[in-house]
């Protein structure tokens, strides 16, 4: 029930996020930021909002880490 209110309220913006994490889990939220074509703050904004839900997670250190999604797709 959780995984669906989640994904039901999650920003269009957010859920573009979530994609190129799966896709490459060790992306850059500077390169996050260029792809979306967005500022690296507005990136970093949803990218906590996401760690504080427990949507998404880091793995390691910032150079060489990966990000894991804890959602379902």
């Amino acid at each position: 029930m959780l995984q669906k209110t989640l994904q039901k309220t999650l920003q269009k913006k957010d859920l573009d996020i979530i994609r190129l994490m799966r896709e490459n889990p060790s992306i850059s939220t500077a390169a996050i930021a260029e792809k979306l074509k967005v500022s690296r703050q507005t990136v970093a904004t949803h990218v906590k909002s996401l760690q504080d839900v427990g949507v998404i997670s880091r793995v390691g250190p910032d150079k060489g880490g990966r990000w894991v999604v804890n959602l379902r797709k």
